[in-house]
């Protein structure tokens, strides 16, 4: 009897280790976890008290079922002749978001930042969907031939509720 239960106090304790050994692989943030997809180039992690939307090569994660507040990313070819974030931000985006969102009001513009340690620009803009007042935070990059647009997006009134969750999302964002 013993016996057994040191096998199976021994046992418990290598696989409780074994468990922990991925988040540590990887580089797990504190109170964070990460959409799993061989699909994507990239880790998103996002908070352990949100909902992974969608997860199949556009990810998603939402703040709850009352708060629909969310974090997603896109990924997609870079249009013909772009080369550069430059020039997909002066060439496509701003033309794309002006007539997706005719009351567009920006309220910052390509500010330098960096996704996943590559160069970006973050724009926040304002605009009405079915009705309701939405802000947005997008971080746009480039990266071999690819855009990468991570957008946070949130009711007018509750955009600032999430703001150190959405940077501490952007921080932690990896390329593979």
């Amino acid at each position: 009897m013993k016996k057994l239960l040191v096998v199976t106090m021994l046992l418990t304790i290598v696989l409780t280790l074994a468990s922990c050994s991925k988040k540590e692989e990887t580089g797990f943030p504190e109170g964070m976890t990460y959409s799993e997809n061989d699909a994507v180039d990239f880790m998103f992690f996002y908070p352990e008290d949100w909902t992974l939307d969608r997860n199949d090569g556009m990810v998603s994660a939402r703040v709850s079922d009352k708060d629909h507040s969310n974090v997603s990313v896109t990924v997609f070819t870079s249009p013909e002749g772009v080369v550069d974030i430059e020039g997909y931000l002066k060439d496509t985006y701003l033309g794309y978001v002006k007539e997706n969102f005719p009351d567009l009001e920006m309220l910052s513009e390509n500010e330098k930042t960096t996704l996943g340690g590559v160069d970006a620009r973050q724009n926040v803009f304002s605009a009405t969907v079915a009705g309701e007042k939405y802000q947005f935070l997008q971080v746009i990059t480039y990266r071999y031939g690819y855009i990468y647009i991570l957008t946070y997006t949130s009711t007018a009134e509750g955009f600032d509720s999430h703001t150190e969750e959405v940077q501490k999302i952007i921080k932690e964002f990896k390329f593979n």
